[in-house]
């Protein structure tokens, strides 16, 4: 039997890093796995880092996987028929939620052969500030999603626990018990191999739930919390005549990151990859608090190289272009580097309207 493992949580909370060490873990001892990747636009940093990992993958696009259902169906059928996978790992979008009705419980019914958990990744950090008081976003509608999410889960993670003392650990699995009661819940780094083998052992000796009970959900909140954030995916060729690609994508990278945090806007993520070649680097920023990339010689000298942005933050797609923009023409002013872009698309999540839905 195909195990899937469906994997959601809200932007930042680390589901694609947890996803490509398991997998990572898995083909090492012998398993065959997969993976879907999921994302509102059509150019993926996660997807295109799991091709060059080398894993058999799909992608679904334009939407999530409840509103591209039949997308992700294919996906699914796809593998099967080609690769046999024995465990299938699908992300979700990192606002999207009402996994469970929307997407868990047409997959049971259209594949009852197939073995489908849930696991919802949380910023341990931010289940530790709100247990004290301050919400994981300044936005009510944002919040909603943000707590409806691990709502629905058979198994909560709660990821960067690395980062917390021991009185936000406890802060943080208090208000869990609080306001998930009875949900099983693991502290995490999915930096770190132990804590890896120890979720793929709970996913693999868990019980599949006989019944789900799909949420109670406000789909105009919903809605209205996904159309607040600004969703950008750009595809740059970077050209340096000094040889020094990488480092001017590095500068352009902390421009962007410096540009978000400078106008106050909340970040999702934002997601980089570099890559030539077999050579790749992953950058990745999930909140304002970050420090800036240190800026350090390369060995390597490349004279091209392409640049993919995910960039998921609290502001109008007009802004956060305006942002991105200005920020490569200010890194073109100062460095000897020319930026081509490739491709872009920026906008804001349209209203959640999902194929199928069962109470």
């Amino acid at each position: 039997m195909t195990k899937l493992y469906l994997t959601g949580g809200y932007l930042g909370s680390g589901k694609t890093t947890a996803i490509c060490g398991a997998c990572e873990m898995l083909i090492a001892s012998g398993k065959r796995v997969a993976v879907i990747s999921n994302d509102q636009g059509g150019r993926l940093v996660d997807g295109s880092l799991v091709k060059q990992l080398g894993f058999s993958a799909r992608e679904v696009t334009g939407g999530c996987f409840c509103c591209r259902f039949e997308a992700l169906e294919t996906a699914i059928s796809s593998l099967r028929d080609s690769d046999l996978p024995e465990y299938i790992f699908a992300e979700s979008v990192g606002s999207c939620t009402d996994i469970v009705a929307t997407v868990v419980k047409p997959l049971q019914r259209s594949y009852p052969d197939l073995s489908v958990m849930l696991t919802v990744f949380l910023d341990a950090r931010l289940l530790a500030s709100a247990e004290h008081g301050q919400a994981p976003s300044h936005d009510a509608d944002l919040n909603y999603i943000f707590y409806k999410q691990p709502e629905e889960a058979d198994l909560i993670i709660l990821n960067k626990a690395d980062l917390l003392d021991g009185s936000d650990r406890k802060a943080a699995a208090g208000f869990v018990g609080k306001r998930f009661p009875g949900k099983p819940v693991r502290f995490q780094n999915s930096l770190q191999p132990a804590g890896l083998r120890a979720w793929l052992k709970e996913l693999e000796t868990m019980k599949v739930p006989s019944s789900r009970k799909s949420l109670e959900i406000d789909y105009a909140t919903y809605g209205a919390g996904e159309a607040k954030l600004g969703w950008l995916d750009e595809e740059l060729e970077i050209y340096s005549e000094t040889g020094r690609a990488i480092e001017s994508a590095v500068v352009l990278v902390n421009a962007i990151y410096a540009a978000v945090r400078g106008a106050g806007c909340p970040i999702g993520h934002l997601k980089f990859l570099l890559h030539e070649g077999t050579w790749q680097k992953k950058i990745s920023f999930t909140s304002l608090a970050e420090p800036q990339l240190r800026q350090t010689e390369n060995p390597l000298r490349l004279t091209n190289l392409t640049l993919l942005i995910n960039a998921r933050v609290h502001c109008t797609a007009e802004r956060l272009s305006e942002m991105i923009s200005g920020a490569k023409a200010d890194v073109a002013a100062r460095q000897p580097v020319r930026f081509r872009t490739l491709g872009a698309e920026a906008f804001s999540p349209g209203y959640p309207r999902p194929t199928h839905r069962i109470n």
